[in-house]
């Protein structure tokens, strides 16, 4: 779905709204390809025009299918998000009314395209760990011959323990009350 900034600013009296069912799947996974397959996507919402931009509130609900980022099986991963944000002329100078965490999308020839909206958010909204039930339930990690997934928090304790060999010598240097062997 597209419509041009002059189409949307002529309708200013009330807000578009929008209620569609949109498939994604092809542009979502050429762009990532780690998906494997993604349902439609539902997205409701508004888009409402002033005389200088148009401001984009969706929902947006979908479910997609990728492998678990620690034994690659495929995991449904359903998301559902709202986008809000503002869409303005590439010819607009005057970005300064914005505040600084507003979203300003300038868009290009003037032409708002809803598809490349969204799946623009869809894949800002993947996680970075993905996990089987399974996964997330158990309390070990996997491990395997020389090595071992580690939690972060044990990660920080292991790197405190190991002691650079070059300096192993020197810890014996203080007796246990901190003065000098001599």
């Amino acid at each position: 779905m597209k419509w041009s900034l002059v189409e949307l600013k002529k309708q200013s009296d009330e807000p578009l709204q929008v209620d569609e069912m949109l498939n994604l799947s092809e542009g979502l996974m050429l762009r990532n390809k780690i998906i494997t397959s993604v349902s439609e996507v539902h997205v409701t919402g508004i888009l409402t025009a002033d005389h200088q931009d148009v401001i984009g509130h969706f929902n947006v609900s979908l479910t997609v299918k990728m492998p678990s980022t620690r034994s690659l099986e495929s995991v449904d991963v359903p998301l559902d998000f709202s986008v809000d944000e503002f869409y303005v002329g590439y010819r607009d100078k005057a970005l300064e009314r914005f505040d600084k965490n507003d979203v300003v999308i300038i868009l290009e020839e003037d032409m708002l395209n809803l598809n490349s909206v969204i799946e623009d958010n869809v894949l800002l909204q993947i996680p970075m760990q993905i996990l089987t039930d399974d996964e997330k339930k158990a309390e070990e990690l996997p491990a395997g011959d020389d090595w071992e997934v580690l939690t972060e928090d044990k990660l920080v304790q292991v790197r405190k323990e190991k002691v650079d060999p070059r300096f192993a010598s020197l810890q014996n240097f203080f007796d246990n009350d901190g003065s000098e062997e001599e």
